[in-house]
């Protein structure tokens, strides 16, 4: 059969049995590219070699593309960050083979697949961690020493003229991507057939467009208005605009408690973010009074600012594990004022109170894979 003939009825199959993975493959454009070995994709394409695809049989032609697009779905290009492209690149095979050949069976994977039942329900960061500091001869032998193991690969994306996109041009792409997999996922859901990998993975991406400041604001105080003031934007460095815009003045809303993890999972350009989405409300607000406590294992550092007061940028001390509960009981024990509290985290916690704290808590982490915290509101943020 020829291999374009191979290619559509594979899509059309995936649409029939697999709604969303079918969906999600027209939603990227499907292109013939006899310069590249195998098929990969740049989060805008899947380009496929005729070469490649003839030497497979129907269900692997299946297996592959949903291959790649789990890539776009799971946006492997964007998460690789300062990792070796390398041991990335086996690290996201291994997760998402483990998620095919539960679908497929294990004979729908062709050859060179990389694929191991220890790395199963794991993502493709852990995997990399467990794997990283493996020798090259190590490497070697999970590849089998070829350099194209993969049957499949991602590339970085590109703009019109063959050159690495700029930042703005790589958000819009990822927010495209993230429009294609909700859709999908729609198509999918109608049909009664949304894998359960995929829900948590639109609610992840869900969580990517929450208004952090507009949860903060709601959550703090409600949204009872005083009146309308003219008052410049407040933001950090890169949210600075130098205009006046028309807000809603509120009324105090007695003190707040900011819990700040230290323990190395906030990074600082997060923390500035967040701090500022504080400062807003603080502002806006007026808060009798704000206390910030910095906390890893135990509390490390607790000050607190009188009404008015801007909350300038922190140095974090600690540095250590996580444990959430020393920072309940210190507020518990010393009795501080709290009305509304604060946790910015990335929710790695295992010690959680049993017992709601007697007043709400807002936890906020920078970790859209993180799993809310069991009583209290949860939300995410994306840092600009």
């Amino acid at each position: 059969m020829e291999p374009k003939l191979l290619v559509a009825r594979a899509v059309t199959k995936l649409l029939l049995q697999y709604p969303f993975y079918g969906s999600l493959a027209l939603a990227l454009r499907m292109m013939q590219d006899d310069t590249i070995e195998t098929m990969c994709t740049d989060g805008k394409s899947i380009k496929w070699s005729a070469n490649f695809v003839a030497t497979l049989d129907p269900l692997q032609v299946m297996f592959v593309i949903t291959h790649e697009v789990l890539h776009v779905a799971f946006k492997h290009m964007f998460r690789i960050g300062k990792r070796n492209h390398k041991l990335w690149n086996i690290a996201c095979d291994f997760a998402i083979n483990a998620i095919l050949i539960k679908m497929f069976g294990i004979e729908a994977m062709p050859e060179g697949g990389l694929y191991d039942p220890q790395y199963e329900g794991m993502s493709a960061e852990k995997i990399y961690d467990l794997i990283k500091d493996m020798s090259d001869d190590e490497v070697d032998e999970i590849t089998g020493g070829r350099d194209q193991w993969q049957m499949g690969d991602f590339q970085e994306p590109k703009d019109g003229n063959g050159d690495a996109m700029q930042e703005a041009e790589l958000e819009q792409l990822s927010d495209d991507i993230d429009q294609k997999v909700i859709i999908a996922a729609d198509t999918a859901r109608a049909a009664g057939k949304l894998p359960s990998e995929v829900q948590e993975l639109v609610d992840i991406m869900k969580r990517s467009q929450v208004d952090l400041e507009t949860v903060v604001s709601r959550f703090v105080g409600g949204d009872v208005p005083a009146d309308f003031s003219y008052r410049k934007i407040n933001r950090r460095s890169y949210m600075m605009l130098d205009m006046v815009s028309p807000t809603i003045a509120k009324h105090s809303v007695g003190h707040v408690i900011i819990k700040i993890d230290s323990s190395a999972s906030v990074r600082k350009e997060e923390l500035q973010y967040f701090l500022g989405i504080c400062n807003q409300f603080v502002e806006e607000k007026q808060p009798e009074s704000v206390t910030i406590i910095t906390w890893d294992t135990k509390v490390r550092t607790v000050t607190t600012y009188d009404k008015g007061q801007a909350i300038p940028d922190l140095k974090l001390t600690g540095r250590g594990g996580t444990l959430i509960s020393p920072v309940f009981q210190y507020v518990e024990d010393n009795q501080l004022p709290c009305d509304y509290s604060i946790v910015l985290s990335d929710m790695c916690i295992f010690d959680y109170p049993e017992r709601p704290a007697d007043y709400p808590v807002l936890w906020v982490s920078p970790d859209m894979r993180s799993k809310p915290a069991p009583w209290g509101k949860s939300t995410w943020m994306k840092a600009a």
